[in-house]
């Protein structure tokens, strides 16, 4: 993990944005059938949060690239389709942005771009005095 020390606290939908981070870890993981490198970075430029999940597995092909976000598009014999569209629709919902760059036999990279949140929004404190707040960053 690279984790840049500049980054505020930011408050987003800690669960949501968490899950996003698993099906990309997972679909990492699974792409390094025989073992690899999985790295998790991220960075503050740009009043942007920037998270990217790195794999040295097999990569995405070309032709398959343009449709990875899409609901149900799976290689895999046993998956639904749904972790990266899921993943798409999470990102947007914060107002960021995600994408891919692959190279067969070289492995995938995930960028994820998120607008710095550094405020909660109203509706966050009603949601903490419920004991369900769950900040991305908690220093």
């Amino acid at each position: 993990m690279d984790l840049d020390p500049k980054i505020p606290i930011c408050y987003y939908d800690g669960p949501q944005l968490t899950q996003v981070l698993i099906n990309l870890m997972k679909n990492g993981a699974e792409a390094m059938k025989e073992g690899g490198v999985l790295e998790v970075r991220t960075k503050f430029e740009d009043g942007c949060c920037s998270l990217e999940v790195a794999d040295t597995g097999c990569g995405i092909p070309k032709k398959e690239l343009h449709s990875i976000f899409e609901p149900f598009f799976t290689t895999k014999t046993r998956g639904t389709g749904l972790g990266l569209a899921f993943a798409k629709r999470v990102v947007e919902e914060h107002g960021g942005q995600i994408y891919a760059k692959s190279e067969c036999g070289q492995g995938t990279t995930f960028h994820i771009c998120l607008p710095i949140q550094t405020r909660r929004p109203a509706t966050e404190d009603v949601i903490e005095s419920m004991g369900l707040a769950h900040p991305l960053v908690d220093r």
